[in-house]
């Protein structure tokens, strides 16, 4: 982040503590901090799969404190900006970039893969804050539009052992947390894609637009 000016930064609920310590030691080195928020979430905060804090802050470089790589990683790819992620447990700094395009050439395969798919899941979550069924109901009729089979999969626990019964399916579409697909994609067999992915799949969404999927205080579905 020496090149970057204006330095937004963002952490998860459980090291806000942290974030003010992090601001002093930016603007310590010259650096200009910004921190955003959101209706749903507390100043700097991250919120599971909202990144709604970090977006038009007019920064140009983002300091994520946490561990794990998907919520920087989706920093990067809503911002394009460099991203350095601080690990407080284990001490580890990472630059985002080289890990990004490593997620992306799966997500390609991936939505590749889903191109041959007619006959589709679609996953919704019973877990609260990631109940969308209007947004499944709307998939299901976008895909029969398209020609193909698609079923509505209700399901607390989302892993590839409760996907087995459903094995006749080609694919599945992920309502609920998108780190079912992106984190976890190796464990399943058939292709596991976001709702964002479906849209590239079926041509109505440009790859150079590639976004993680979100969800959004105002725009979760409780239908």
């Amino acid at each position: 982040l020496k090149d970057s000016s204006k330095i937004a930064s963002a952490t998860t609920a459980q090291h806000l503590d942290l974030l003010d310590e992090s601001v002093d030691f930016l603007e310590d080195n010259g650096k200009e901090v910004v921190i955003g928020s959101s209706r749903s979430t507390r100043k700097g905060q991250g919120l599971g799969c909202n990144f709604a804090s970090v977006k038009n802050l007019g920064a140009d470089g983002y300091l994520f404190i946490g561990s794990g790589n998907f919520h920087p990683l989706g920093i990067y790819l809503f911002t394009k900006d460099p991203v350095l992620a601080i690990d407080p447990y284990s001490g580890d700094i990472r630059e985002m970039s080289s890990y990004a395009d490593r997620i992306l050439r799966i997500r390609f395969a991936r939505i590749v893969k889903a191109r041959e798919v007619t006959k589709w899941g679609i996953i919704v979550s019973s877990k609260e804050g990631q109940y969308r069924l209007k947004l499944a109901k709307e998939i299901k009729k976008l895909l029969e539009d398209e020609g193909m089979e698609a079923f509505i999969l209700l399901m607390d626990h989302v892993n590839p052992d409760v996907l087995l019964p459903y094995m006749e399916l080609e694919g599945f579409v992920v309502t609920a947390c998108p780190r079912i697909a992106i984190d976890d994609s190796q464990m399943y067999k058939k292709p596991v894609i976001t709702p964002k992915e479906l849209e590239i799949v079926l041509n109505k969404r440009e790859w150079e637009k590639y976004q993680l999927d979100e969800i959004l205080f105002e725009d979760r579905y409780y239908q």
